[in-house]
């Protein structure tokens, strides 16, 4: 299980299936994450899972408008603020 911080905050967490974990392992453990009020989902592990690597694309496609003269830094943050995190 890959929570993320802070962990009493966040619902997200990755759960990570292994190359010898049967399906009975991953439901348990699914149902674990649910039970702890956190929404998860099912990874295969490889570096960086989903998340971590989602992350790095975004960081990088942000450089590039940057460098690029597409936007501010604060716009840039200000356009990930309001239009893809979530107010919850």
């Amino acid at each position: 299980m890959h929570f993320f911080n802070p962990a009493v905050a966040m619902p997200l967490v990755e759960i990570v299936r292994g190359g010898a974990r049967s399906e009975e392992v991953v439901e348990r453990i699914r149902g674990l994450a649910v039970g702890l009020g956190k929404q998860p989902i099912i990874v295969r592990d490889s570096p960086g899972f989903a998340t971590s690597r989602l992350g790095i694309l975004l960081g990088l496609e942000a450089a590039r408008m940057l460098e690029e003269g597409v936007a501010s830094v604060a716009d840039i943050d200000r356009a990930m603020e309001l239009g893809y995190v979530s107010g919850e």
